[in-house]
């Protein structure tokens, strides 16, 4: 099996996210898309794999608006609404019947005024306010939205009434609306739901979790092995000249099967591992690299650093 570039970490059940940005500045929401089985208002309802067939649509060319208006023409000019787009997905998930999506909301460039109109608010702002820092917050419902394609389309019976279940779809979109058009479905969370990661990668990681190169951990798994890892080289780090030589510390090194790095790099893999643990640093080659790059490592050197650190949890995950 390869070493992997990436980990999936299912959060534990009682995770929490502030109700703000992350500390990289990130606006981030959660939600259930959709729920095969639940019928909206309108007497419909979307199948589960229509909606997985089309995630990397969703993912590569998606956005999230306000109740659909940055796509429907509007009532006075006949045109699509593009100002309602307030942000784009990040994560797109399955579990079971349920799609859930994690994404990003728009925010204005380092002191730069939010664009507005005629005196109007920057809907990303406006969104990410109610939810994020207004007291109650708001509850804003999902509702997914794309293009149905030919012959997409089927009549069931649900409690003796006739549904159309839309089977086949190309998904772009997801609206927010103050009204749920499902029922059954949760408001949009600051917290992550269903089986998405605390932080989505805008490469879409949990999309992959297939790939030979990706490693899926239950959480108590990854917070052990980093735990391991982390006494490990806290160890490593305490030990210097003949005593780094010694037939136990070899011993134990090899039983752990984590290489012995000098007291310097010990000591950013100690940072590191506690970066991970906090969920400040996602458990991703990148991520840890761009890490080791901030704490001024070269480019090579910090990737190097960042694979040993992920192949050194793999392994103990393993054991």
């Amino acid at each position: 099996m390869s070493l992997p570039t990436s980990l999936i970490v299912d959060l534990p059940s009682n995770a929490l996210a502030k109700a703000s940005t992350d500390p990289s500045g990130r606006r981030m929401v959660y939600f259930e898309a959709s729920r095969d089985g639940t019928v909206d208002r309108e007497g419909e309802m979307v199948a589960a794999d229509g909606l997985w067939a089309s995630r990397e649509l969703m993912l590569s060319q998606g956005d999230f608006d306000i109740s659909h208006f940055a796509h429907l023409p509007s009532s006075v000019t006949g045109r699509p609404q593009p100002e309602y787009r307030i942000g784009h997905p990040t994560q797109v998930t399955r579990q079971g019947k349920s799609i859930f999506v994690a994404g990003e909301i728009y925010r204005s460039g380092e002191g730069v005024p939010a664009p507005g109109k005629d005196g109007k608010p920057w809907w990303p702002d406006y969104f990410w306010h109610s939810i994020a820092e207004q007291n109650p917050p708001a509850k804003w419902f999902p509702s997914v939205y794309g293009k149905i394609n030919p012959g997409g389309i089927e009549i069931i019976t649900v409690k003796g009434q006739q549904v159309r279940r839309i089977i086949s779809v190309q998904w772009y979109s997801v609206g927010f609306a103050l009204r749920a058009q499902h029922p059954d479905l949760g408001p949009v969370s600051l917290s992550p739901v269903g089986n998405l990661l605390a932080k989505a990668d805008h490469a879409g990681l949990a999309s992959r979790a297939s790939q030979a190169e990706t490693l899926h951990l239950p959480w108590r798994a990854f917070a052990k092995s980093v735990s391991e890892v982390g006494q490990i080289v806290t160890d490593h780090a305490a030990l210097t000249g003949v005593q780094a030589l010694t037939k136990q510390s070899l011993d134990r090194r090899t039983r752990k099967q984590v290489a012995a790095p000098d007291a310097g790099r010990a000591k950013l893999r100690v940072k590191a591992l506690r970066a991970l643990q906090s969920g400040l640093v996602d458990p991703t080659r990148q991520s840890l690299t761009r890490f080791f790059r901030r704490e001024g490592l070269g480019q090579g050197e910090a990737e190097t650093l960042a694979s040993a650190l992920l192949r050194d949890i793999a392994e103990r995950s393993r054991n």
